[in-house]
């Protein structure tokens, strides 16, 4: 397999990927620093399951697929670059649909939005997905 060197904005990015399993993770014992579990709260209000176990398996969720993604990028893992999309989209989506209806999240949506930005530019784009030689190319 070809080694790719790892460019820097994607360790900075793996990093915030871990550092955001490590909050979801905190938003799950006693202590809540960014109060996601209010966020939560807020979002889950349109549901009529017991909200405290929604609450917990989303953020639960969330800090295993931050944890893998900030590990695969680090490791310059092709479906990490992909989860790291899916994720950011549906922070894009979250955060943006909470900018209009509750307050402004335009720290995080600039965040995700660069994040977005800078995984799709072509360096990047192809450092992750044109790692196989060519015989191991599928046809």
């Amino acid at each position: 397999m070809n080694r790719v060197a790892r460019p820097a904005g994607v360790t900075l990015i793996a990093l915030l990927m871990l550092a955001t399993a490590v909050v979801y993770g905190l938003a799950l014992s006693p202590w809540d620093p960014l109060q996601d579990v209010a966020l939560m709260n807020r979002v889950a209000s349109i549901t009529t399951f017991n909200r405290t176990g929604i609450i917990t398996g989303v953020l639960a969720v969330g800090a295993l697929l931050h944890a893998l993604a900030g590990l695969g990028m680090l490791f310059m893992m092709a479906w990490a670059w992909r989860l790291t999309i899916l994720l950011t989209g549906v922070g894009l989506a979250i955060y943006l649909v909470l900018d209009f209806t509750s307050g402004p999240a335009s720290l995080r949506l600039a965040l995700y939005a660069a994040i977005a930005f800078y995984l799709n530019t072509r360096a990047v784009r192809d450092a992750f997905l044109r790692r196989r030689a060519p015989d191991e190319a599928h046809p």
